[in-house]
């Protein structure tokens, strides 16, 4: 029969007790994680509950269909709507994701978050300033940095349709459309329009028709501006 030594068994118990805290450490990395969900909006529901119901880094779906209602978006998310890869500007939509503001003044899409992303919607119907709005007074204090807002189609609205009155910093509007905007409170009406502290903004390949004020307005007061434009 082998023998086996005391020391030989005191190392492996050892090398035994430090695999198992690896793994138990291991464990526990993983389970501090947090792992992103992709939750799905079918037609008939909410986009609000779906955004309560997450944390930051998820994913919302939105499949075809109208949404009548009034969002605010405090967590940093990701939206797709049904053409979140199809460009407005040319390419073939399929049927839309509408978020339909009701020309209610109530109702505006609020970004109230770092690292919002939304692409591939039909926003119509506003009556407020502001489809997409960041702030909401030129005294505000809202913070909201890293926005993409991308392959948007926005119709039907009064007031200016994305408007910022916060400090906002790496926005990034891209490959949207904007069309039949009029006035709002005789005073606004823009496509794009940013007061305030807006930093390092790329504003591209986007499309402006039949809007009674400017297409971009640039009311900032903060000297640090970096536009790409």
């Amino acid at each position: 029969m082998k023998s086996i030594n005391s020391n030989s068994k005191t190392k492996r118990f050892q090398k035994s007790k430090q695999v198992a805290s690896l793994i138990v450490l291991f464990m526990l990395v993983a389970l501090t994680k947090t792992n992103a969900i992709t939750r799905t909006v079918n037609s008939g529901g909410s986009i609000q509950t779906a955004i309560n119901a997450s944390s930051n880094g998820d994913t919302i779906i939105v499949n075809a269909g109208t949404y009548g209602e009034n969002l605010i978006i405090n967590k940093q998310l990701t939206l797709l709507g049904a053409n979140a890869a199809v460009s407005p500007n040319g390419g073939t939509r399929v049927t839309e994701s509408i978020i339909d503001l009701g020309n209610l003044t109530s109702r505006q899409i609020r970004f109230n978050s770092n690292n919002i992303i939304m692409k591939g919607f039909r926003i119509i119907n506003l009556n407020q300033q502001g489809a997409i709005i960041s702030g909401g007074g030129i005294t505000s204090t809202t913070t909201s940095s890293n926005v993409i807002i991308e392959k948007n189609l926005f119709e039907n609205l009064k007031g200016n349709v994305i408007y910022t009155s916060g400090t906002i910093s790496n926005w990034t509007i891209t490959d949207n459309k904007i069309q039949t905007v009029t006035t709002y409170s005789s005073n606004f009406g823009s496509g794009l329009s940013f007061w305030v502290n807006a930093t390092n903004l790329t504003i591209t390949n986007n499309t402006f028709s039949n809007l009674s004020w400017e297409g971009i307005q640039l009311v900032c007061y903060n000297t640090s501006n970096n536009f790409n434009i």
